[in-house]
């Protein structure tokens, strides 16, 4: 696993939100598994000792505006279940998503980063 910085948004055009509310996106991170979620949208989540990979963590920022997610700031890592569950609160695979490496001012397609930075 390699520990990333990054944006999750539906374009690169930072006007087209994701097809999610602020309120909806919250609630689905709440129902993840020790994920701590606060209400100005800032969360963090960490692994678990049980689990097959120890130590990951991903900490969050949800940014919206006029009522919908313009995107998701993350930096961590963590292991593919995990990272599957964090993107079907985003409404993927239904919605579009990419990844804007945020200290390297790129973009990238979803796959793309998976293959570097989430592994199988």
């Amino acid at each position: 696993m390699r520990s990333f910085f990054i944006q999750i948004q539906a374009s690169s055009d930072l006007a087209i939100p994701l097809d999610v509310s602020f309120e909806d996106l919250l609630a689905a991170l709440e129902r993840l598994p020790r994920m701590f979620v606060e209400m100005d949208g800032s969360w963090v989540w960490r692994g678990d000792s049980a689990e097959r990979v120890e130590g990951w963590q991903l900490d969050g920022m949800v940014y919206d505006h006029l009522g919908k997610v313009r995107y998701l700031e993350l930096k961590g890592n963590c292991e593919p279940g995990m990272w599957r569950q964090l993107l079907s609160c985003l409404r993927w695979p239904e919605q579009t998503l990419l990844v804007h490496h945020v200290d390297a001012g790129q973009f990238e397609t979803l796959e793309v980063f998976e293959q570097s930075y989430i592994g199988n």
